[in-house]
């Protein structure tokens, strides 16, 4: 026992004797004088707390039994109607607890005073301070100090306060009681604050949304403090806390999003904790943050996913694990198919026990992913494009089993609008691509493409996926088998994709037929006709098209040309021996082209491929090979039943490649067939300007015929025999559609008066050509003046030197008029062609001038002309 002195009495005698002393100023709570309850309060924090210089403040059992005697008294002060004495009563509750030594036995005293001024709905306490103040006070001592059996029988209050105040508009007291519910959760038995939990978890859902970074983060700790004491069932996780924290992976504050996937790691990882039976609820959260746009984040939450995994093997792994799960645990990396180069945080292929986490549940997983690609917002088309991507890398082989799904939600969502859902939906399809054998994808894919409903953007799609996936596959040797490469190719180098001028399509197509070539150089060699014939249809497109875009025409131009280079490597040619490929399947290009030339009238590729197929030929083996195939495509789309567009394009091929200097002379030996059956039809008028425009291609293709001399004066003569071609050339030069048709026409003259020279032409065919070109030489545009003037030229300079004086001369009258022209370069133009004549014809020209060298405005060229006649006489 001990022996209390006289001096130091008992502890409770002693606290007996202060509260003795102490009565007064605690009666003068409750006096109606303010002053009175203020100067009370005063006095007794004084006494208590500060302590007098002969009485210093009551410690230990003498303070708890103080306590237990007067707080009942000071707590009704926090109702006083003053603020400054609830002030002082909360300061001197709060003081009196932090030094009490037995907070227990006053808890049951304390909570309930709290739930009647904060723990209520509209709170009783309207000062913002002071309901911080009780709040700290809970969340300190009474929380922190008061014990399991305290707490659990006032538990009812305390969750009515933390309610309370968390719905508070002062974010400080909201901050305090996220802060004391992490505690009580930790500290109260998890079924006797389960009832309250679904209160408190929709007060914290409105907290996490708190404009507060620090406000966000209480919040997250309170809900992960329930979550982890088992305060929560499984309903509440479902209906309430993967709700309330999802918005929280999204956050704009790169901490919170690392915090939440922390919570999540631990929650995941009780084997039979509330949140396990919504794996597949939580896991995607978790998963999101892999792709987080802070790299921190991003690299902290593959670290997590990887430990969840380990831990969750681990737990299987027990004695009581099934055999199910040891056959999965025994599985090794070596199994899985190569991947593609992994983008950070990835420094490698995840571990197999956190793919086996992820494989597990990817049943349920996958479906709401895909799901999240259909909505209409871009931030939860984002969560989707993000968790499959990251799905994607975990699953590996496991997708094989929902590729269907898979595919046709990729092919639909990979052309979104917004550039980082592309590209995340796009990383995903290369992933599928290296994990599941291309025998498995391919088809679907190629159906999405060819389907008859898929509009244009949905072909370009289709083709993305298709990209990505051979991308992926590149790196999987063998995994592009000789059947799957046939298929592909043939598919992308025939209708509806091939001819379809849509710029997304004809970019993938490349696409495609590249990353076939890099996946299966060897298979592509032995598909090699299919791929040369989509890549020179790319190739030859130009803006038209690319939907009139010359710049994107151009690259994608470049690009085929690239491409065209890997394939000729493929096909044992060096790189930049493209005409190889070419020479080797020339005859095959054609026969098909032979078969399907019916349908030219429609599809426009056709004659594109047959164009970029001759210009890049040699004359020698157009010659010897494809001359028979190529004037038999050009006979049938040149009849004039076919479509004009078609006509003009194959008339503008003749011009343009048929007829480059390297070639031409290919076509000597068919002079009589190329001008009568090919292109004469074309020139016969008909009405409308599809026809004249029909018309003006074929004056360009004869004009240029004639430029490079490929018909011998012979030749020529057979043609304009049959007394077709001229009639139609003269009516050119009356062209009334367009005056280029005119300008061409005089080129063609002159060309052809050249091409026939002294005997070619009867002297009634020139005598007509001259009438013509006499009346061009009035027409309203300079241009065709100054061409008519180089036709006459050639006219003096093909014509014999005895050609009839009496035409000569009337040539001659009705042209110099035209010296005199307003236009210098008219004038220049005509001096010219004089000059020709003098040399042919000197003693009339010379005649000619003098008869009009006074009614010349200038005698300047008259001059010229007549110095060109002396000197030829």
């Amino acid at each position: 026992q001990k022996v209390w002195s006289q001096r130091q009495p008992p502890p409770k005698a002693a606290a007996m004797s202060l509260v003795a002393s102490l009565q007064r100023d605690l009666n003068a709570l409750a006096d109606a004088d303010r002053n009175l309850r203020k100067q009370g309060l005063q006095k007794l924090t004084k006494r208590l707390l500060q302590g007098e210089k002969d009485a210093p403040a009551p410690e230990g059992e003498e303070l708890q039994e103080v306590c237990e005697a007067v707080l009942p008294q000071l707590l009704k002060a926090l109702g006083d109607s003053v603020e400054k004495c609830r002030e002082l009563a909360a300061a001197l509750a709060a003081g009196l607890l932090e030094r009490a030594p037995g907070v227990p036995a006053l808890v049951a005293a304390v909570l309930p005073a709290l739930a009647r001024r904060v723990g209520v709905t509209p709170s009783v306490e309207p000062s913002e301070e002071l309901r911080l103040a009780l709040v700290l006070l809970l969340a300190g001592p009474v929380v922190q100090r008061g014990g399991a059996a305290a707490l659990t029988a006032v538990v009812d209050d305390a969750a009515a306060v933390l309610a309370t105040s968390l719905a508070d508009p002062y974010h400080e007291i909201r901050k305090a009681a996220c802060s004391a519910l992490a505690t009580l959760s930790g500290v109260v038995a998890p079924d006797k604050l389960e009832p309250h939990a679904p209160a408190l978890v929709k007060e914290l859902a409105a907290t996490l949304g708190h404009r507060h970074t620090q406000v966000r983060l209480a919040a997250l700790r309170a809900v992960d403090a329930l979550v982890l004491a088992g305060a929560t069932t499984p309903a509440h996780v479902a209906e309430l806390v993967l709700p309330a924290v999802r918005p929280l992976a999204f956050d704009r504050t790169p901490s919170v999003r690392e915090a939440l996937m922390r919570a999540l790691q631990r929650w995941l990882a009780v084997k039979d904790g509330p949140v396990a039976p919504h794996k597949a609820r939580a896991l995607p959260l978790l998963l999101l943050g892999v792709t987080d746009e802070a790299a921190d984040v991003a690299k902290a939450a593959l670290a997590l996913v990887e430990e969840l995994g380990e831990a969750l093997a681990s737990n299987a792994g027990g004695a009581d694990a099934t055999a199910a799960e040891v056959d999965r645990m025994s599985l090794d990396d070596e199994e899985e198919p190569p991947m593609p180069a992994l983008p950070a945080p990835y420094s490698g292929p995840p571990s197999m026990a956190s793919k086996q986490l992820v494989r597990s549940l990817l049943a349920e997983m996958l479906p709401a992913a895909l799901k999240e690609l259909r909505e209409w917002t871009v931030g939860a088309r984002g969560m989707g494009a993000r968790l499959l991507n990251t799905l994607s890398v975990f699953s590996g082989p496991a997708l094989a089993e929902h590729l269907e799904a898979l595919v046709a939600s990729l092919c639909a969502a990979v052309g979104d609008d917004d550039a980082t859902v592309a590209a995340l939906l796009v990383g995903a399809s290369a992933m599928a691509g290296a994990a599941v054998a291309p025998r498995l994808w391919a088809p679907l894919v190629l159906e999405q493409a060819t389907s008859e409903k898929a509009t244009p953007a949905g072909r370009a799609n289709a083709l993305v996926v298709l990209s990505a996936m051979m991308r992926g596959a590149a790196p999987v040797a063998g995994a592009v088998t000789l059947e799957t490469a046939t298929e592909v190719a043939a598919t992308i180098a025939k209708p509806p994709l091939r001819g379809l001028d849509h710029a997304g399509v004809r970019l993938q197509l490349q696409a495609v037929a590249a990353n076939l070539i890099s996946a299966a150089p060897v298979h592509s060699a032995a598909c090699s006709l299919p791929l040369f014939v989509c890549l020179l249809e790319l190739r030859a497109g130009g803006a038209e098209a690319a939907g009139g875009d010359a710049e994107a025409a151009a690259a994608l131009t470049m690009r085929a040309e690239g491409t065209l280079g890997e394939l000729a490597v493929a096909c044992g040619f060096a790189a930049d021996n493209v005409p190889g490929l070419h020479e080797l399947h020339c005859e095959d290009v054609l026969r098909g082209l032979l078969e399907e030339q019916a349908r030219w009238d429609e599809d426009v590729t056709g004659p594109r491929v047959f164009g970029a197929l001759l210009a890049g030929l040699s004359l020698e083996t157009l010659r010897a090979r494809c001359m028979p195939a190529t004037l038999t495509l050009l006979a049938a789309g040149l009849d004039g039943n076919r479509d004009p567009a078609l006509r003009m394009s194959l008339l503008q091929l003749i011009d343009s490649v048929l007829l480059e200097s390297a070639r031409g002379p290919a076509l000597t030996p068919h002079t009589a067939d190329l001008l009568e059956r090919f292109v004469m039809p074309s020139l016969v008028w008909r009405v409308g300007k599809v026809a004249a425009a029909v018309r003006a291609a074929a004056a360009v293709a004869i004009g240029t015929f004639f430029r490079l001399r490929l018909a011998d004066q012979e030749q020529l003569a057979a043609v304009c025999a049959n007394g077709e071609l001229l009639p139609a050339v003269e009516a050119l030069l009356e062209e009334d559609y367009y005056a280029e048709t005119r300008q061409s026409a005089c080129h063609l003259v002159e060309h052809l008066l050249l091409s026939a020279g002294e005997t070619g032409l009867k002297e009634e065919h020139r005598r007509s050509l001259y009438i013509a070109l006499l009346k061009r030489m009035d027409d309203s545009r300079n241009e065709i003046r100054i061409a008519g003037s180089h036709a006459v030229a050639a006219f003096f300079l093909a014509a014999p030197r005895d050609y009839c004086e009496t035409n000569t001369g009337y040539l001659l009258t009705g042209f110099l008029v035209h010296m005199d022209d307003a236009d210098a370069a008219v004038q220049q133009a005509v001096c010219d062609a004089l000059c020709i004549a003098a040399t042919r014809k000197p003693a009339q020209v010379k005649s000619a001038v003098e008869a009009v060298y006074t009614k010349h405005r200038s005698s300047k060229y008259l001059d010229k002309v007549l110095e060109a006649a002396a000197g030829a006489a």
